[in-house]
This record gives C-alpha cells, sequence and structure tokens, in this order.
C-alpha cells in the first residue's frame, strides 16, 4: 500500500470516529452528508466545518471522498463545489427524469404542509426560510421551492443585515380576492381561498398545455 493510501486511509478512520458534537456520536461524512442535503442551497465550506466541529480542511477530504463514491458507484446524487461552498444536486444524467418532477409540482392540489406554509407566509411576509422552519419545525425547502414554481410567493426584496424572506404574489393575493394580505381576517378566509388558488393554477396548467 503507498504511503499517500496510507494516508488517505488513516484519513477515513479518524473521520469515522470523531464525535462530532454532545448531540451526536454519527460517523463523520455521514453527518456533513446530511447537513449538505438538509441545506437545500449552496453552503460555505467555512459554515459548514463550524456546524460539524470540524477543519476545513477535513471537510473537503471527506467531500472528496463523498464525490468519488458518488460518481464510481453512479449514484442519483453529486456534489457542486466551488472555492468556498459545496451543494448537494441530481445527477446530470438523471436531467430528462428530474425536470419531469419539477413539472409535476406545480399541478394537482397543495398538500396540507404546503397550505400550512403559505398561510405562515401570507400571514407573517416578509418570513425568512429558518423562521418558517421554526414554527412548523421540519425543513420547507422543498415546499418553499413548490410554492415559488406555482407563482404563489415569491423572495422578498432583501433588507441589510436580514436573510432572504419570501412573501404572497400578486398572484396568489388575486385569486383570494384581495388586494393586500391585511385584509386577511382569519385563518379560514384564507383556508377558503386556497381551493380558489388551486382550481386557478390548475387552469393555467391546461392552457399552457
Amino acid at each position: 500500500m503507498s504511503e499517500s493510501s496510507s494516508e488517505s486511509n488513516n484519513v477515513d478512520e479518524r473521520a469515522t470516529s470523531v464525535e462530532v458534537s454532545e448531540s451526536t456520536t454519527a460517523p463523520l461524512p455521514a453527518v456533513i452528508e446530511s447537513v449538505v442535503f438538509a441545506s437545500g442551497k449552496p453552503i460555505a465550506l467555512k459554515r459548514l466545518a463550524s456546524l460539524v466541529s470540524a477543519s476545513q480542511k477535513e471537510v473537503e477530504e471527506i467531500l472528496d471522498a463523498l464525490q468519488n463514491e458518488y460518481a464510481s458507484m453512479q449514484r442519483g446524487i453529486r456534489l457542486v463545489r466551488s472555492e468556498t461552498t459545496v451543494q448537494m444536486v441530481s445527477a446530470p444524467e438523471n436531467a430528462a427524469v428530474v425536470s419531469v418532477l419539477y413539472g409535476k409540482e406545480t399541478q394537482g392540489a397543495l398538500s396540507d404542509a404546503a397550505s400550512e406554509t403559505l398561510a405562515i407566509i401570507a400571514y407573517r411576509a416578509p418570513i425568512s426560510r429558518p423562521e418558517i422552519e421554526a414554527i412548523r419545525g421540519v425543513n420547507c425547502v422543498y415546499i418553499l421551492r413548490n410554492l415559488q414554481l406555482r407563482g404563489l410567493i415569491q423572495k422578498a426584496s432583501k433588507q441589510e443585515g436580514r436573510l432572504a424572506a419570501y412573501e404572497p404574489t400578486l398572484e396568489l393575493l388575486k385569486h383570494l380576492g384581495i388586494s393586500s394580505v391585511k385584509e386577511l381576517s382569519t385563518y379560514e378566509q384564507l383556508s377558503q381561498g386556497l381551493a380558489s388558488v388551486e382550481r386557478g393554477v390548475q387552469e393555467q396548467q391546461s392552457i399552457s398545455e
């Protein structure tokens, strides 16, 4: 075995035995993989290293190993990296299938989770993803993407010192029959309006097809 291979194995063994924090003793590569996946967008390597209580060099070595593993095993996911960030994405060879999924996400009725998220945004806008997730207690990356694809929410103008926030679109207000979110008085009113939103979105999809 070469010296470089031996060093690589030592890194892997050390990584898999590291206690990331007091809250988990999971293998470090698995924790890094989970964090990158849950982020749903590019995450800074420095931030990632801080979250998993490891050095940036160690994180980069593990990301290298994960990239090689995904490619060699023909996994359906890949890591896209810049000098300072990393993001988990679907494998490019599966783009045709994934694009069909994106199309279907804009059709059909809103799920209960999507309706709840939309209600939170309507009443609390502008509101950031972390704030929404704090209220709902779950990751909302894919729900927010779905609502954006449907044209029901949009990114609000970013204010200095604040995270990117979401707000209702004019399209949503139009479907609800109001001119401002201030006209919303009760959750029941919003819930009833959602049925109209769903019908309108489906009608637009039918016309575009």
